[in-house]
């Protein structure tokens, strides 16, 4: 007797019964990727510039600089769960995921020039206890956008390849803003004074941020069509015999509803 032969496993790239594959306009694809120049941009003077400028403008201790990052990455890994918590539950006129990424976009744009605006008046432990406070509260917010706004690109599309596609618009608008804001800071530092050139790229990128995301959710709700949110216990079980139908969300940018797949 033979052994049996596994047959090759072939990735579902087609969706769920009854779905055709979509194809996303170049539009969204560009909409939804853009906002990620912004938020690189912003990560290169958090992750570099941010201990130079307080280190030896604000005159603030490494160590204080320290303890208040590390703060806030705490705060980080505590938020990120319970968003992604709370926007799976949430349900609004306008879907799970654009009140939230409206919302947190212009607090961590504000946040982010704050922290790169200590008042003038302050002493070297007074700025640490500014840095520390907003740190966190970019942090905060941060998760409060960023969270959402991934689960709004995996459910932007059913289709595999459309997704990959959608994905890589936004990593080629990532690496853009990786490698524009890895000389600008320090350009505008060098030429108009430490504060001031780190002032106005944060406003800039700031405001940038809060305008590519309000950009983003503000697309007319036709634009995304729907989305089924479907669990893999339902692609495993289309490719069983007593498979005969189930149910979905569809998320609209608008509202979501139930919606029954069609018998096999």
């Amino acid at each position: 007797m033979q052994p049996a032969i596994a047959e090759p496993f072939e990735a579902d790239t087609k969706g769920p019964i009854g779905f055709a594959p979509e194809r996303l306009p170049l539009g969204i694809k560009l909409a939804f990727g853009a906002p990620a120049f912004a938020g690189a941009a912003m990560a290169i003077p958090l992750a570099i510039h941010l201990t130079i400028f307080y280190s030896d403008v604000i005159l603030v201790p490494l160590g204080v600089i320290a303890l208040a990052k590390s703060l806030g990455r705490a705060f980080d890994a505590l938020t990120d769960p319970l968003m992604g918590w709370v926007t799976d539950r949430t349900r609004s006129r306008w879907g799970r995921r654009r009140p939230w990424i409206a919302l947190g976009a212009p607090g961590a744009g504000l946040a982010f020039l704050a922290m790169f605006a200590p008042p003038e008046s302050f002493g070297p432990a007074a700025a640490g206890a500014w840095l520390g406070v907003m740190y966190i509260v970019y942090s905060i917010f941060q998760t409060v956008y960023q969270i959402p706004n991934y689960g709004l690109g995996a459910e932007l599309t059913l289709d595999y390849r459309e997704r990959n596609s959608l994905f890589s618009w936004e990593q080629a608008f990532s690496v853009a803003g990786t490698l524009f804001a890895s000389a600008v800071p320090g350009l505008l530092a060098a030429q108009l004074g430490a504060r001031r050139g780190y002032f106005w790229f944060a406003a800039v990128f700031g405001g940038l941020l809060v305008g590519l995301m309000w950009n983003l959710v503000s697309l007319p709700s036709h634009s995304f069509g729907s989305t089924c949110l479907i669990t893999s216990s339902i692609t495993a079980s289309r490719r069983s015999s007593s498979f005969t139908s189930g149910s979905c969300w569809v998320e609209s940018t608008t509202a979501s509803s139930p919606v029954t797949l069609p018998s096999s």
